[in-house]
């Protein structure tokens, strides 16, 4: 069975690891960002400390030089931003030194990070209070690093959008592409996206009306030569029955079955092939137990092996019950009994229809599912049939979204193996 896979792509590489790949870029460069300003900030901190503590050791030298009746005009005077200084009576900072020796304040400043401070005694009521920041002063360069960053995150989450609003109506258009193959009446494209992708849109739902109209003519014109064979065919009948010679009649009356069998089976297989009715949620397991009983009512060999619990699935119920049909049928035919098997897992039913007869040859195990062809041997036509009953089991099976194989058994006989999809 198929399955759609939801993603978009560019050629070799699928939107999962394209994905993968621009947010490991993307971190890449919030990392090193990250790593570029740290470092930076915590350079520049140091250089920025080593210049604020000559600042600080600049002033204080220059206010200890000043004449004690002017200091407080040269604390005054000092216009630094970052640096606080005042005279008072009692110290306000720690640590609090009272040797006015510069080695010992410079050894005190050295020890402290971004916050400079202490109070040096002066004169016996004379404290000089001082605080300084650290502050660092590149932040032009960190705003256009950050900016950077932003272009690059905005860049790439654009990039993803360009390639989803390109690959999300081509992703659909496959998925469109695969129900189509399979059943002709599935919903159309939707008519969305960049203009260059609406009028794709608007041509493959165009195509497929297009041939939904094609395969109603052909399955009504075949309607109608079906109808308009049946009269001549049931006359020919009636008259046959007036043949004296019983060996004659009879051969008359079997190819005039023979005929009304090909009408019919080319019909039903136009029929399917078209699709026209609309799928239902219908119980498969109840069908094709169903099915079954009414073998085994009517005393044949049709052994079914199965459970009891439901399994639901969207699908036509008669086309389905045409297509097991079928199955069972050529099990009856040319071993004259059938085994079907139910058994599901946790998303698919799988249906084995087994019989102990001839099989069939390796290289016609695929070829046997194409319309009106026969095999050779044990399976020709004077056994009957159009070699249209597997064709139509194979498009019903397909039309459900479902899977079907054939396979000779290491014991004998014939294995047909069908998958179908349930409906949550």
């Amino acid at each position: 069975m198929s399955s759609l896979k939801g993603r978009f792509a560019i050629p070799g590489i699928s939107g999962r690891v394209l994905m993968i790949i621009l947010c490991a870029m993307l971190l890449v460069h919030i990392i090193v960002f990250l790593y570029f300003s740290q470092k930076n900030k915590s350079v520049e901190l140091r250089v920025n400390h080593e210049i604020i503590t000559q600042q600080v050791m600049h002033v204080i030298e220059t206010i200890l030089q000043a004449p004690i009746g002017k200091r407080k005009q040269v604390v005054e005077a000092i216009d630094i931003p970052s640096m606080k200084v005042s005279l008072d009576e009692k110290p306000q900072f720690k640590p609090q030194l009272t040797s006015s020796t510069l080695w010992p304040i410079l050894v005190a400043l050295r020890k402290q990070r971004q916050h400079l401070q202490l109070s040096l005694q002066l004169d016996k009521d004379d404290w000089l209070n001082l605080y300084a920041t650290v502050v660092p002063t590149s932040w032009t360069l960190q705003i256009v690093l950050l900016a950077l960053e932003l272009i690059v995150a905005t860049s790439l989450l654009f990039f993803v959008w360009s390639i989803n609003r390109f690959s999300m109506p081509l992703r659909e258009f496959m998925q469109v592409a695969e129900r189509v193959g399979v059943d002709l009446n599935s919903p159309p494209v939707k008519v969305s996206g960049p203009s260059v992708v609406r009028d794709t849109a608007h041509a493959m739902n165009q195509m497929q009306k297009r041939i939904q109209d094609l395969i109603r003519d052909r399955t009504q014109m075949l309607a109608a030569m079906s109808h308009d064979l049946r009269t001549p065919i049931t006359r020919l009948r009636l008259r046959a029955q007036f043949i004296e010679d019983i060996e004659q009649r009879e051969k008359n009356i079997a190819d005039l079955n023979e005929m009304e069998v090909m009408i019919k089976e080319t019909l039903d297989f136009a029929r399917e092939d078209h699709g026209m009715k609309a799928k239902v949620k219908l119980d498969f397991a109840s069908l094709l137990e169903a099915i079954c009983h009414d073998y085994s009512d009517m005393g044949m060999q049709v052994e079914f092996m199965g459970c009891d619990e439901r399994m639901l699935i969207l699908g036509r119920s008669m086309a389905l019950k045409r297509a097991f049909t079928n199955i069972i049928n050529n099990a009856l035919k040319y071993a004259g009994h059938a085994r079907v098997i139910l058994s599901r897992d946790k998303e698919t039913i799988k249906i084995l229809i087994e019989d102990d007869g001839p099989g069939i040859p390796e290289d016609e195990l695929e070829k046997v599912l194409a319309p009106f062809y026969r095999g050779e041997k044990s399976r020709s036509r004077y056994t009957g049939g159009t070699g249209l009953g597997l064709a139509v089991t194979r498009d019903t099976i397909l039309a459900h979204q479902g899977f079907i194989k054939l396979e000779n058994r290491e014991e004998g006989g014939l294995r047909v193996i069908v998958a179908l999809r349930i409906k949550d």
